[in-house]
Parts: C-alpha cells; sequence; structure tokens
C-alpha cells in the first residue's frame, strides 16, 4: 500500500473513532436529558397532583353549594309564592268581612237620607200651606176667573202657581216666590 492510501486510512479510521465519540457523548446526554425529564415529571406530579386534587374538590364543592343555593332559592320561591297566595286570600276574607257591613251600613245611610229628605218635604208643605193667606180665593188665580170690585170685572188672572215646586227633593233651594199678575181688559 502506499503512504497516500495508508493516510487516508488513518483519516478514515481517525474519523470514525471522533464520529464514534461524538454518537457515545450524545447517547449520555440523551441519557441524561431523559433522566432529567423523568425527574421533572416526578416533581410535576408530585406539585400539581395536590393542586388538581384540590382544584376537583374545589369543584365538587362549588358543585354542591350551587346544587344547595338552587335548593334555597326554590325553597324561598314556594315560601313567597305560598304567602303571597296566603295574603290574597287573607285579603279576600278581610274585604268581604268588611264590605258586607259597609254595604248594609251604607243601604243604611241611604235610608236615614231618605227619611231626613221625607221629614224636610213634609215640613215644607206644611210651612206653605201656613203662608198661603186664608182671605184669597181660589176662583181668583185661574183664568177666567174675575177680580170683583164692586160687581164689576177689573182684570183677569193669569194661572201662575203661588210656589214652583221642585222635582229634586234634595234640594236645598228656596221655591220661587208668589206671582200675582192682573191683565187690564
Amino acid at each position: 500500500m502506499s503512504g497516500a492510501a495508508e493516510l487516508f486510512l488513518g483519516v478514515i479510521a481517525l474519523s470514525v473513532l471522533v464520529m464514534a465519540l461524538i454518537q457515545v457523548g450524545a447517547l449520555m446526554a440523551g441519557l441524561r436529558l431523559a433522566r432529567r425529564v423523568e425527574a421533572l415529571s416526578l416533581q410535576v406530579d408530585r406539585e400539581i397532583k395536590p393542586l388538581i386534587a384540590n382544584l376537583t374538590a374545589l369543584t365538587a364543592e362549588a358543585a354542591r353549594t350551587a346544587e344547595l343555593a338552587s335548593r334555597q332559592v326554590e325553597r324561598a320561591d314556594r315560601l313567597f309564592g305560598d304567602m303571597a297566595a296566603r295574603v290574597d286570600q287573607t285579603l279576600a276574607v278581610a274585604q268581604q268581612f268588611v264590605q258586607g257591613p259597609a254595604k248594609n251600613g251604607m243601604a243604611l245611610l241611604t235610608g236615614v237620607q231618605a227619611a231626613v229628605s221625607a221629614f224636610k218635604g213634609i215640613r215644607e208643605a206644611s210651612r206653605r200651606r201656613r203662608t198661603t193667606s186664608p182671605g184669597v180665593e181660589d176662583d181668583s188665580l185661574f183664568i177666567g176667573g174675575a177680580c170683583m170690585k164692586g160687581g164689576v170685572s177689573q182684570s183677569t188672572a193669569l194661572p201662575v202657581p203661588l210656589t214652583s215646586r221642585r222635582s229634586d227633593p234634595y234640594s236645598n233651594r228656596a221655591p220661587l216666590a208668589t206671582n200675582n199678575i192682573h191683565l187690564e181688559e
């Protein structure tokens, strides 16, 4: 073999040795990295598992609390619904209790008012009868009746009522005054 071939052969052997050393180094670094990853994984498991357990417990507790709150809200809703129904029922009973006597009281009050108005009407009628003069003849109040002075007809009286009777018995207005109108012939 020639010297150049031996040299190339030595370079190749040296290169293979360097490559083998590099591969062994890379393999060792990979093993160390794998051990670190495994250690890190164990550490994460040790530290995060309790956190996950705590989060799971908190989630379960929150779900239980939400369920209890939901039941309490439903219970309060039923309670207020029952209370509203009872209040409505109580108000209806109270209204019937008060309304019956109130209607009877209003009827009694209306009857008393009618009686008072009737007594006022009787009183006014008797007062009117007392105020009419006994000497005036009814004939002079009608058409065709003559006012006689010495047997001669002086005038004709128009039919004007002495007082105007109102159709409203509850009116407090005074009656109209007496009107005697005489026309010359």
